[in-house]
């Protein structure tokens, strides 16, 4: 359902300046160079890959940072780009914040991994050469699990078969989720861990999730390229 537009409670904002190491993807995103200029000089690479984002949105980040800078964006709070993302341009319900958090980190306007309220977040992603309910079971199965992953003792909070699951990490103070898609005899997997206290703790963490993405892959199998 179209919502109305955000013109009419768009709040400016003064714009930030801090600039942010370049981002540590899963796959290689679009160089910053071939993303459109704006308002706000691009600072940092997107926190997911082109070939992410466009498989779950149906747009690249080339053409994100057109639809929003179109938008007036940069002069945009947080939850007023994501509202944009997710009702003008059905950006679905997690996507539109990572879809908002890339956008904002390409122009300049977030620390990396930067989240809001002090928070930080990553999220790493990769595709396995298995089919979506064997991924689904070496995360849900707590033996399984003991077969690659580093810290296998985590709090799973809610799961949905083949689809996604929510978990306490083993810190106890940080939370992530997993999210499955299907895609034949492969499996996108996406990692998103929430509530890290700084970026160093993020960097950290997405550093860990590439390792134990290539572990789970290394497990289930060899990738098809």
């Amino acid at each position: 359902m179209k919502k109305p537009s955000h013109r009419g409670y768009a709040t400016t904002i003064p714009m930030a300046t801090k600039t942010a190491a370049t981002a540590d993807p899963m796959s290689k995103p679009r160089a910053s160079a071939d993303i459109p200029t704006s308002k706000a000089r691009p600072s940092a690479d997107p926190p997911v890959s082109d070939e992410a984002v466009k498989r779950a949105t149906g747009r690249d980040w080339a053409e994100w940072c057109r639809l929003l800078d179109a938008e007036d964006a940069t002069a945009l709070k947080h939850g007023e780009i994501a509202r944009i993302v997710h009702d003008k341009f059905n950006g679905g319900g997690w996507w539109s914040q990572m879809v908002t958090v890339g956008y904002e980190q390409i122009r300049g306007m977030r620390v990396l991994h930067q989240k809001g309220a002090g928070k930080f977040e990553i999220s790493r992603s990769k595709t396995v050469n298995a089919p979506i309910a064997r991924v689904y079971k070496a995360w849900h199965s707590s033996a399984a699990r003991r077969k690659w992953l580093a810290d296998p003792d985590i709090e799973i909070s809610t799961a949905r078969a083949n689809k996604d699951l929510r978990f306490g990490w083993v810190d106890g103070k940080t939370r992530a989720s997993v999210y499955f898609t299907d895609k034949g005899e492969k499996t996108a997997v996406t990692i998103q861990h929430t509530k890290l206290a700084d970026a160093k703790a993020a960097a950290k963490m997405k550093k860990y999730w590439g390792a134990q993405l290539d572990a789970l892959a290394e497990h289930l199998g060899p990738i098809r390229t």
